[in-house]
């Protein structure tokens, strides 16, 4: 809460107020008429007019003091600092191929898959874009929408957190439709920054889109696009599935393989490198936080704070004391108080 008043300057009548009242005292020291005797003046003035003549002088100087409230224009209200920002748009797309079942990461000491560390990296990464639209879609052979661009990141995490390998064919992957199908989400949207954050664990060998054409098309509509590659390349040990489930051994603990996993590098960072993005390559946990973490700064947005008061006029009381006393004037000096000639 706050106290002020929207016209302050009003306030030095205060000082010309005194200083009339000043000046009236020093000349009121001499008598305008002459008379021969006291009984003239008890003639005109009793004693109780006298204190009511006081009276009409004290009522008359609060008025004034009143009006010059009045004039200043006290208010009374609330302030606060409200949080102002340009937000940007990013459309998460997350590989959901079989290789991203790979366990070549760590997470507090045990060994994981791809997919279990990208869901928690990227779950951290909406918690700190407050400001900003977040949508995701999801690709392996073909790309699917999982959420449009949204504010509503409790929802996002919460479908981000249920994402598992097999909701959607992941016998392959189609880079190049991905970025078209994101490209297709971000284009038409009026917005200060345009981002696409894709990460894949693989190469294009799917889809009717070549993965260049698409970050062409990506740039038209000045879309950044930036490329994660994930996982280690070479001998990668994968859980043994059969009809998408997984195979368990006696002792209930997936059956793992070896197997050869590949990332088209080169691919990946021409994408990049046509939008103005960025490619990044990530092998553990702690190196794909650290990629999250980077396009964090690099895609700042404009926050700023704006001061706003909310204030109520609160003269409106003192004004209808000023109608009450100027009633009373009226009244005594009329009907009342006799005048001296």
């Amino acid at each position: 809460m706050f106290f002020r008043f929207q016209n302050p300057e009003f306030g030095w009548l205060l000082l010309v107020l005194v200083l009339v009242m000043i000046l009236r005292r020093v000349w009121g020291k001499h008598a305008t008429h002459q008379f021969p005797s006291n009984w003239a003046i008890n003639h005109f003035i009793r004693r109780k007019k006298l204190l009511f003549s006081y009276f009409l002088t004290g009522v008359r100087i609060l008025n004034l003091l009143l009006i010059i409230f009045v004039l200043m224009r006290p208010q009374v209200g609330r302030q606060w600092r409200e949080r102002v920002s340009e937000g940007i748009d990013i459309m998460l797309a997350v590989d959901l191929s079989g290789s991203m079942l790979a366990h070549d990461f760590e997470f507090e000491g045990d060994t994981v898959s791809r997919l279990s560390v990208v869901k928690r990296v990227i779950n951290d990464f909406v918690d700190r874009r407050v400001d900003d639209r977040l949508g995701l879609l999801v690709f392996a052979e073909e790309p699917f929408l999982v959420s449009p661009l949204t504010y509503n990141h409790t929802w996002l995490k919460n479908v981000i957190e249920s994402l598992e390998i097999g909701s959607i064919a992941s016998n392959a992957t189609a880079i190049g439709s991905a970025i078209g199908m994101g490209t297709n989400r971000l284009r038409a949207i009026e917005s200060p920054s345009k981002i696409l954050i894709l990460l894949t664990d693989g190469e294009n060998n799917s889809g009717e889109i070549p993965p260049i054409a698409a970050a062409e098309a990506a740039n038209s509509f000045e879309i950044k696009v930036y490329t994660i590659g994930v996982g280690k390349t070479g001998s990668v040990l994968m859980p043994r599935r059969q009809n998408n489930t997984l195979l368990l051994d006696e002792q209930g603990k997936p059956i793992m393989d070896w197997v050869e996993s590949d990332i088209d590098e080169n691919t990946l960072r021409e994408v990049a490198n046509i939008t103005s993005g960025g490619f990044y390559r990530a092998t553990s946990s702690e190196s794909l936080q650290n990629v999250y973490d980077e396009i964090d700064q690099l895609e700042k947005r404009e926050v700023r704070f704006v001061t706003q008061n909310n204030a109520e006029d609160i003269f409106y009381t003192p004004l209808h004391f000023i109608l009450v006393l100027l009633f009373i004037e009226i009244v005594l000096s009329r009907l009342y108080l006799y005048k001296l000639p």
